[in-house]
């Protein structure tokens, strides 16, 4: 018999939420309000869609997008 996996394992993509699953909503600023929450994979997006350095640390790249503004 075999056994999905998945369908009990806690640590398995699928079974955590996904906080970040809508477009973030932007302060003021035009900045995300939750930018200090997000993962680095989405730290890289956005620094990407901003035309920034995409290298370095989760701390860089959120230094480097609010310096952007």
């Amino acid at each position: 018999m075999t056994v999905d996996r998945r369908a009990w394992d806690p640590f398995a993509p699928h079974s955590r939420p996904n906080h970040h699953a809508a477009a973030p909503r932007q302060d003021g600023a035009g900045l995300p309000s939750g930018l200090d929450t997000m993962r680095k994979p989405e730290l890289v997006a956005l620094a990407e869609q901003r035309g920034l350095d995409t290298s370095g640390t989760r701390a860089d790249l959120i230094g480097r997008i609010r310096e952007a503004g």
